[in-house]
């Protein structure tokens, strides 16, 4: 089938190859229908719980004392309340995916301009600025992915008029209330301005609101936060692994980012230094440091978290690089192979994303224990009545004994019931236990989590 889709791709004009590459996609999209595993879930259903993670989550004594994502939890809210959750998943996602492509698109399109080649090479930048672990990112569908968005609109406004320059900023003040970490996101208008003292301006104006609201809304507790991180990394226990830390090499080093790169490092270095001397001497040196500067920003935390900013700045770096190579490429010949990539890494990204429950009838306000592999967000989110989970999104604000409940669990596969006791839960979801305790009884299964009935009783008989 991929077979067919790319041979009738690769006959059609240069230009309608980008068209073609959004089409697939848009069928990869229908075809896998991409769910989202942790963060969007709970951000749906804040709502029901006055936007307070505290009614949600309990045993969280090291969480923060404030919504750190409010304006995206009361637009989610808004939006599922006229349409309903899953729908909101869609609307977000497909948000998410737009804002992040079309300025890709208008990036490579202006800086490819009057080349020949344009077009294969939009192809090829956007499958490379889009692989399989930015594409997952991106339909997570949380707010640093519209922050990530952002970003790419202010790389695009660098090329555009002063008036986008303008709304980008103000945007830049909208966004502020989405994410408690938008903050991080600000040292991109050094890039986007030429000047320095709009540089200087913009960096304060973005700083000041960020400051200013994340304060007042908090009631002074958002600069305790980013202590309270430390208090919360070191408080994670044994083996519970938090995915987003995880190293953002492992990107750097995807295979076809790899290659590519190295293919694009090679043609200019076959070109002569004349090719390669902008670096020192052309006038577009400037934008490849400021860039450069933005991507190590970001790399600096070495978290995948942040792939969906490093990615595509890299493949603009390259792109900027390539313009000034006089090397063209043979179109007919890498159409196939641009759009082979495309296809494969557009279905490989969508074919890692399941549905993983259905709609499952936990009691109204039910204390839930869940293990740390998705439950605590599918459980809440698919559940028909509010209930309370732990551990909570962060497992390092999640008191110690519990996690180590959690962690026994998995990596043991059992449950001591002794400790279980001592605290309040009604209901065990699972999917890791060997040996089944006695103070536990079946109560349900959904996919691939058993839920579990706590009985007191039995606990204190023993």
């Amino acid at each position: 089938m991929l077979k067919n889709i790319v041979n009738k791709i690769c006959k059609q004009s240069d230009s309608d190859v980008v068209f073609s590459y959004y089409a697939v996609w848009f069928f990869s999209f229908l075809l896998f229908v991409p769910f989202p595993a942790d963060d969007l879930l709970r951000d749906i259903i804040i709502g029901n719980y006055n936007f307070d993670y505290s009614q949600l989550y309990i045993y969280s004594s090291l969480m923060p004392k404030y919504n750190q994502y409010i304006a995206f939890d009361h637009i989610l809210a808004l939006i599922s309340s006229h349409v309903g959750k899953m729908w909101t998943i869609r609307i977000i996602q497909l948000f998410v995916i737009l804002n992040f492509v079309i300025p890709l698109n208008f990036i490579f399109n202006k800086l490819l301009e009057g080349r020949k080649d344009k077009y294969i090479l939009i192809v090829i930048a956007l499958a490379l600025s889009c692989n399989s672990a930015v594409v997952m990112r991106l339909y997570l569908g949380r707010p640093e992915a519209i922050l990530a968005g952002w970003v790419l609109w202010g790389v695009f406004s660098k090329y555009s008029s002063r008036s986008l320059k303008l709304s980008w900023l103000i945007s830049g003040i909208i966004v502020t209330p989405l994410y408690w970490l938008s903050i991080i996101y600000v040292p991109v208008c050094l890039f986007v301005f030429k000047r320095n003292l709009s540089k200087i301006i913009g960096l304060i104006v973005l700083v000041l609101s960020n400051i200013l609201f994340w304060q007042y809304y908090s009631h002074g507790l958002w600069l305790h936060t980013f202590s309270l991180v430390n208090q919360q990394i070191a408080n994670r226990y044994g083996e519970l692994v938090v995915g987003e830390n995880n190293s953002i090499l492992s990107v750097l080093l995807n295979p076809s980012f790899a290659v590519v790169s190295v293919t694009l490092i090679y043609t200019l270095i076959k070109q002569g230094r004349k090719s390669i001397g902008f670096y020192l001497f052309d006038e577009q040196s400037r934008n490849i440091i400021a860039i450069l500067a933005v991507i190590v920003w970001f790399s600096l935390p070495n978290m995948i978290r942040y792939c969906d900013v490093v990615v595509p700045l890299t493949i603009i770096l390259f792109v900027v690089a390539y313009t000034k190579s006089q090397y063209q490429i043979d179109n007919d010949f890498l159409k196939r192979i641009s759009i082979m990539v495309a296809c494969f890494s557009i279905f490989y990204a969508h074919n890692n994303f399941k549905k993983p429950c259905r709609y499952s009838e936990i009691p109204l306000n039910a204390k839930v224990l869940t293990t740390f592999n998705g439950a605590n967000y599918y459980i809440p989110f698919f559940n028909k009545e509010k209930i309370q989970v732990a551990p909570c999104m962060e497992i390092g604000a999640t008191d110690n004994g519990v996690q180590k409940l959690i962690s026994i669990m998995q990596t043991k596969g059992t449950l001591d019931c002794s400790e279980l006791s001592k605290y309040n839960f009604d209901y065990l979801v699972e999917k890791n236990l060997i040996e089944v305790p006695k103070c536990l009884s079946i109560y349900g299964v959904n996919a691939e989590y058993r839920i579990w009935k706590i009985n007191h009783e039995k606990i204190k008989q023993k």
